[in-house]
């Protein structure tokens, strides 16, 4: 069974748009979280929400991300979490989601 990617947009409040990648094979769809996303999904039925990567800090007061549960690198020396939490999210997209191992 192939998967499909799609690219949506939504707009849940008043001037709160957001950009969301879903990917769906069968009858499972993968998707960066969003607590709004999810509140959305679950009105749909069913929702099981697994962390793919881990972001923690390091012995320096920097950030690392750990994305080998997706067959990943682990990237190093961010000094803020943001910015490793959004090098992550980047990485995700780019690589289309890949499933936790």
């Amino acid at each position: 069974m192939r998967s499909i990617r799609y690219k949506i947009f939504l707009k849940i409040k008043e001037n709160h748009k957001m950009n969301i990648t879903i990917r769906i094979k069968g009858n499972q769809i993968r998707t960066i979280y969003n607590d709004e996303l999810v509140s959305c999904l679950k009105r749909l039925g069913i929702t099981k929400t697994k962390r793919a990567t881990n972001v923690e800090p390091d012995d320096n007061g920097n950030w690392k991300i750990d994305l080998s549960p997706v067959n990943g690198p682990i990237i190093d020396s961010f000094e803020s979490r943001q910015k490793a939490l959004n090098t992550e999210v980047e990485w995700l997209l780019y690589n289309h989601i890949p499933v936790p191992k």
